[in-house]
């Protein structure tokens, strides 16, 4: 794998949480799963859903609700690498519902606030199919190239694919993504999908068809050789996406051993004086549907988004 990659991560073990005591857990944010030095939001909410995991299979295992299903988190600033912590506090236990407060913070301050709900889907009944999308069968691949100091280290540990004719609806990106390692360790779990719910900001290039290289029907022609390579100095987006909120559904519970592949429509439900509303799909193999998403993020500026984090 040569030096540079020496140091990485897989995403599960990225988002471990360690116990440090019977309501907080330590996490640490890897730097080759950042955009920049900066943590993504479905990172952090990531290391979170491990935490509410892991909490729920101790300190709260009598509730026997060993999943959480819905989530509503506010991002109060942005999180960067290294070590931060996830404190977790009972806001209603129920017999089928229970809902805990939980707060991610580094250092003395608080990133993110929110509330999240578990219960035991395994008592559930089956969901119904995604049934508005077949995928066509002629889908290419890429992968970004990895490099120590490249923005978009967080893409690199997946391969990622795209149709090779482009959706007429340009707020609309389709994408099928499976981890580029080939152990069990790399395969997706439910933990992992607050990650891959934010890999999908790009759509927003769909809206640039001349200038961008990340529009759905730009990808499809740069790989269209197939199993490629966007290139060995990509540029990054000109725009930085930063979470401002986050929520999610889960659907299903993958098994758990993982899932080698997902899929995930992302759509553009609103551009507003900055500010970007989406929904995310995500499914499996099958295109039984996992979990969904909605998101609010400012857009900002490459050239302003330092200052911008600066000032949060």
């Amino acid at each position: 794998m040569g030096q540079d990659t020496a140091d990485r991560v897989p995403l599960k073990r990225a988002i471990i949480a360690h116990a440090v005591s019977l309501d907080t857990y330590a996490v640490t944010l890897p730097l080759d799963h950042c955009y920049g030095h900066t943590a993504h939001g479905g990172l952090v909410l990531s290391t979170i859903l491990s935490a509410l995991k892991m909490h729920f299979s101790t300190s709260l295992k009598s509730q026997n609700q060993p999943h959480t299903f819905n989530f509503q988190l506010s991002f109060l600033r942005p999180a960067t690498e290294g070590q931060a912590f996830v404190k977790i506090k009972a806001a209603k236990l129920g017999t089928k519902i229970s809902t805990v407060h939980v707060t991610f913070s580094q250092g003395s301050v608080d990133n993110v606030v929110g509330y999240a709900s578990h219960m035991n889907m395994s008592l559930e009944e089956d969901l119904d199919r995604l049934t508005n999308h077949t995928p066509d069968p002629h889908w290419l691949s890429w992968t970004y190239p990895w490099s120590p100091h490249s923005y978009l280290k967080a893409a690199t540990h997946f391969r990622w694919f795209s149709p090779t004719d482009s959706i007429a609806d340009p707020s609309i990106m389709d994408l099928w993504l499976t981890p580029l390692a080939s152990s069990d360790e790399d395969r997706f779990t439910n933990e992992m999908l607050g990650s891959i719910a934010d890999h999908w900001a790009e759509s927003l290039e769909n809206y640039r068809p001349n200038d961008s290289t990340f529009t759905s029907s730009n990808l499809a022609k740069v790989t269209k050789a197939g199993d490629t390579d966007l290139g060995t100095d990509i540029q990054a987006p000109p725009w930085k996406y930063l979470t401002q909120s986050m929520s999610m559904e889960m659907k299903k519970v993958l098994p758990p051993e993982g899932v080698k592949r997902l899929f995930l429509r992302a759509q553009v439900k609103r551009i507003e004086r900055g500010r970007l509303d989406a929904e995310i799909v995500i499914a499996d193999e099958r295109l039984e549907l996992v979990a969904v998403s909605h998101q609010v993020t400012l857009i900002i500026p490459e050239l302003g988004f330092t200052k911008k984090i600066n000032k949060l």
